[in-house]
């Protein structure tokens, strides 16, 4: 109940800010709110979501029945009052929940990321709302959402994780280098066990979580 209550308190609050963004532009499966500073951009960003979306879509076999909305915000500070963040890292620049993506603009993207890493990072926001709406968004651990969005948008890490975390840590979301370890290990199961694979932990998780996890370790442990 009361997980619902602060669900219910964060969707208004997006909703709040999202009325701040003065401009509107939709697609066949988006629906963006921006500032005037994204005027120029959002055309072609629209037209590179849909090339994008129509590709995730089909290898995942599901087309979402709603529009995506995305609230592209000017600055960091303004994306985390949105999403109720107080006193958040640069780095933290998104968000995607329940069919809502927010985000920082490419154009003002902070010391952390650039306009390049801004749009991956939209990628990867789409990916994970596509598999939150196919398998459920409580079903998907954040962990393996982020990782196939991350391979899906080609972002890449450069180094593997200097910390492994257990199972729980990665379920929990709380570990350091907790993205370079998700994206080790979602890589790992794709390139051991193929796609397939993937959407199969995404839906039956429970079944397969410890397989994998395990497989990852013994890979990490004997190279």
């Amino acid at each position: 109940m009361i997980k619902k209550v602060l669900l219910c308190c964060l969707l208004s609050l997006q909703g709040l800010y999202a009325q701040m963004l003065d401009f509107h532009a939709d697609s066949s499966h988006f629906q963006i709110h921006y500032s005037e500073m994204d005027i120029k951009i959002v055309p072609e960003l629209l037209e590179t979501l849909e090339e994008f979306y129509s590709t995730i879509s089909e290898e995942f076999e599901h087309t979402m029945l709603h529009q995506l909305q995305i609230n592209i915000y000017p600055d960091i500070q303004s994306h985390h009052d949105a999403i109720g963040l107080t006193n958040g890292a640069d780095w933290v620049v998104a968000n995607a929940d329940h069919g809502v993506i927010d985000i920082v603009s490419p154009l003002n993207s902070g010391p952390s990321h650039s306009e390049s890493t801004i749009r991956k990072i939209m990628q990867i926001n789409v990916v994970k709302s596509v598999l939150y709406d196919k398998f459920g968004q409580d079903n998907v651990p954040y962990w393996l959402a982020f990782g196939i969005g991350a391979l899906k948008a080609e972002y890449s890490f450069s180094r593997p994780p200097k910390y492994i975390p257990t199972l729980i840590e990665l379920e929990a979301k709380n570990s350091p280098d907790y993205f370079h370890a998700a994206y080790s290990l979602v890589k790992f199961v794709q390139e051991t066990y193929g796609w397939e694979m993937l959407l199969q932990l995404a839906a039956n998780y429970n079944l397969y979580k410890e397989e994998v996890y395990n497989s990852w370790i013994q890979s990490i442990s004997n190279p």
